[in-house]
């Protein structure tokens, strides 16, 4: 019984790492029409944490599908 306790925690701490690294800045990301799969990089390679507060810090970027004032 007390393997299978340790097996819970372990499964459980690895899919809130995988949330972290993966699913907050990549929905983060896309919400503020920045590339999910370089900040889920950054995520993994240098901290979740600083990704998250760079993409909270940077805020949305601009949207650059609106042509019609470039050509006005």
């Amino acid at each position: 019984m007390e393997t299978f306790f340790i097996i819970a925690i372990t499964l459980a701490i690895f899919a809130f790492l995988i949330w972290l690294c993966i699913f907050v800045p990549l929905k983060m990301a896309r919400n503020r029409n920045r590339s999910g799969l370089g900040w889920v990089l950054i995520s993994v390679l240098v901290s979740p944490l600083v990704a998250i507060v760079a993409l909270l810090a940077m805020g949305p970027a601009e949207d650059k599908t609106d042509l019609s004032e470039t050509f006005a």
